[in-house]
């Protein structure tokens, strides 16, 4: 997904990265903002919420229900490791607070104005992904979990128990997919090697840098 909207001229991409920056690191020339932790992560979801709102009013300007392509980019923000910052107690809770506050106001209010966030977690409990967050995701996929609980947390309760356990899956790659359906459906990834991903990064493509030489410095 990030090698696809890395290499879209009209998408832009926005990564957080919860590993110190190894997992997207070879996509960081790419992103309108890049954060390894707590702090720089909110000044991300800040300004991306802003550049949302600014849609929302142009979108109402414009007399448009939402954007269109070749208009308007469209802007996809992409979080790993989700747990590094939506949990925490102590001093640091009220800013992950904040967090789930703006990662929530992004999924619930983005899709009109072009924004997707895709969140990924090897920790699918209630406390990491929030209800209030999880409700507006309008998909979610769940690869082979730890045990049905997590299952459940994903793709909603009792879904194991009706067949639906991402705890039994066994094949590399396999998944299920809650979408609008009532039921999940079965579905398998394909495998993108490093080596073909680094190849996919490698090129910039000439617009896109074109367009960044005359926008403002990506947030980081």
């Amino acid at each position: 997904m990030i090698a696809v909207a890395a290499g879209d001229p009209d998408c832009r991409l926005w990564l957080l990265d919860a590993k110190g920056g190894v997992e997207f690191s070879r996509w960081r020339e790419h992103a309108e903002g890049f954060a390894t932790n707590l702090d720089d992560g909110l000044a991300v979801l800040r300004e991306l919420k802003r550049v949302m709102m600014e849609r929302l009013e142009d979108l109402t300007a414009a007399r448009a229900v939402k954007v269109t392509r070749g208009r308007w980019p469209l802007h996809v923000l992409v979080i790993d490791e989700l747990h590094e910052f939506t949990v925490g107690v102590g001093k640091s809770k009220a800013r992950h607070d904040e967090f789930n506050d703006l990662l929530r106001s992004l999924i619930a209010l983005g899709r009109a104005p072009g924004i997707s966030v895709i969140a990924a977690t090897q920790k699918p409990t209630v406390d990491v992904v929030p209800s209030v967050v999880r409700a507006n995701f309008p998909c979610a996929i769940a690869f082979r979990c730890r045990d049905s609980y997590s299952s459940d947390t994903i793709l909603g309760q009792g879904m194991a128990h009706n067949g639906f356990d991402a705890s039994t899956i066994g094949e590399p790659g396999g998944a299920w997919l809650m979408g609008e359906s009532t039921n999940p459906v079965r579905m398998r990834t394909f495998n993108l090697s490093r080596r073909r991903t680094r190849r996919r990064s490698l090129p910039v493509d000439p617009c896109r840098t074109h367009r960044q030489g005359n926008r403002k410095r990506p947030v980081t």
